[in-house]
């Protein structure tokens, strides 16, 4: 079958309760101004500990410091190079990769009314399946947003959307590129590589419409390779392959240390939904009635089962339980609370479920239901008023062993304390202050987490201390009330964890006097005395 034959089939299998009124203009600007007021006071969102490790290891690259070999880095290298753009985009600052994450949540809310569209729902409701995506993601905190997981689960939209333009037109192309967006997706978390799984859609659907070809399946197969081998070719040509090899070797050890204990086991899935009260809701009622409604042909079932399962496989194999690695869920459950909605509206009188702009005042409805429209709306008010808004979004997420506003304290005390072109060297987790301070990680080691981890075997005390004795930093800073048992396995903060390395310890007392001391942070400068 065609695909205009297949979106004409799509288009006419909607239920008595669905409402097909309305352009596409207008359900496109539905979906855009929706998502920015959702999403608009994130610009103004603090730096959370992940976003800060990450943006300086991006912005180390910009200065010709390149991840793995001079910049140790965890991640998979995608997360790198989406910082470093988002700064070569946006400008050095804090804000750049919250204004990238801002414009990919849109593209990805208009991918999921794409996808929308395409499994059968009409167009107010795929509009309001992209806006429900969005009011689930901006229901999460700063220390949520602007994720690897959550860039990974945007991809497979993508991926997801080239596959049905693949099984619609039976073109490898479009197989090679589902492919490929999945192996960038890979390139962001490991984990989420079982959305490959998504090709054999057709298998277990059997529609006529959408038919499993092994030629489509050698096209998808070899798409991800082309994505993985330019990725490792990268890097090798960079030099800097082995290390990358090395360092994913050893964090296998992170495998051991043990998860969040929660009460049932992995109830973050629920948590990354439930934020959001109304839309939750929806999403409870479509996951209970979608396959009865009809909404949704069977295919579109087959698609949402293994996307939605796939999603939050993702985060259960990662075994921490923290709500950003169930991040790839928010935009198949977009689609399963859309449906759910219209499971609603099919129960309403039908004078008021065909009113012209009912879809519209719901969908304006749903959006300011939720608290991320509001916060946009006190963000604004607070820059008229010339406040800064950062300090308030930090207090809706509290931390012992982290604070931005302290790290921006810090950083304006080291504006007072050191000379632009002085190094600085930080044995702690707040990564940022080098982003703050504009001055990149120079002795590898942004961080103190690959030597203070239980699994740490010695091998990388040595390398750290011929760096630091070879090319002694004129500032170290020692971070307190750090210590973050879920990554480390013990609860010990940085500052603790120096009588552990009594090499490390010498040298700071013996070559550094102690400057200033802060609630977090000890202030040490060279004695060039």
């Amino acid at each position: 079958m065609s695909l205009p034959e297949t979106e004409h089939k799509l288009a006419t299998h909607v239920s008595a309760g669905q409402c097909v009124c309305g352009s596409p203009a207008l359900w496109a600007g539905v979906v855009v101004f929706g998502t920015l007021i959702l999403g608009l006071w994130t610009l103004w969102e603090p730096l959370g500990l992940d976003q800060g490790i990450h943006a300086t290891i991006g912005f180390a690259l910009d200065q010709g410091l390149l991840p793995y070999r001079d910049v140790y880095n965890i991640k998979p290298p995608m997360t790198t190079v989406t910082h470093w753009l988002s700064q070569a985009l946006f400008g050095h600052s804090f804000v750049a990769i919250r204004c990238f994450d801002l414009l990919a949540v849109l593209a990805t809310a208009f991918g999921v009314r794409a996808v929308s569209g395409r499994l059968g729902l009409s167009r107010p409701a795929a509009a309001l399946a992209g806006l429900l995506f969005a009011s689930f993601y901006y229901g999460l905190t700063f220390w949520e947003h602007a994720q690897t997981d959550g860039w990974a689960g945007f991809l497979v939209v993508a991926a997801i959307l080239a596959l049905l333009r693949g099984w619609g037109e039976g073109r490898g192309g479009w197989f090679f590129l589902a492919g490929a967006l999945l192996g960038l997706a890979f390139g962001f978390k490991y984990t989420i590589a079982g959305t490959g799984l998504l090709i054999f859609a057709p298998l277990l659907a059997r529609d006529p419409a959408y038919l499993f070809s092994w030629r489509g399946f050698l096209f998808f197969v070899a798409g991800g390779i082309a994505a993985l081998a330019a990725i490792f070719s990268a890097m090798a040509a960079a030099g800097i392959l082995a290390d990358f090899l090395e360092i994913q070797r050893y964090i296998l050890g992170y495998i051991t240390i043990e998860g969040e204990s929660l009460p049932l086991p992995h109830l973050r899935i629920v948590l990354a939904l439930a934020r959001n009260t109304l839309p939750f809701l929806l999403f409870l009622i479509g996951l209970v009635t979608l396959p009865f409604t009809g909404h949704v042909r069977r295919f579109g079932l087959v698609v949402l089962a293994i996307w939605l399962g796939t999603c939050a496989l993702s985060g259960i194999a990662q075994g921490k339980g923290f709500e950003y690695h169930y991040l790839p869920i928010l935009p198949p459950a977009g689609i399963i609370a859309a449906s759910g909605l219209r499971a609603i509206l099919s129960w309403l009188p039908s004078d008021i479920r065909t009113l012209r702009f009912a879809p519209l005042l719901l969908a304006a409805g749903l959006a300011f239901s939720t608290e991320a429209p509001r916060r946009s709306v006190a963000t604004v008010f607070m820059l008229a008023r010339g406040e800064d808004p950062v300090p308030r979004w930090e207090k809706d997420f509290p931390l012992d062993h982290y604070s931005f506003s302290d790290m921006r304290q810090l950083s304006a005390m080291l504006d007072e304390l050191r000379a632009p072109d002085e190094t600085l060297f930080l044995w702690g987790y707040d990564t940022g202050i080098y982003l703050l301070q504009r001055t990149p990680p120079r002795h590898r080691y942004p961080y103190s987490w690959p030597l203070v981890v239980n699994f740490h075997d010695g091998r990388y005390t040595q390398d750290l201390l011929d760096r630091l004795r070879s090319s002694p930093p004129d500032i170290i800073l020692v971070q307190k009330q750090d210590e973050v048992p879920l990554v480390t396995g013990h609860r010990l903060d940085s500052r603790e964890m120096l009588d552990a390395f009594p090499e490390l310890k010498s040298f700071l007392t013996g070559r550094y006097r102690l400057l200033r001391t802060l609630s977090r942070y000890d202030i040490w400068r060279l004695d060039q005395g």
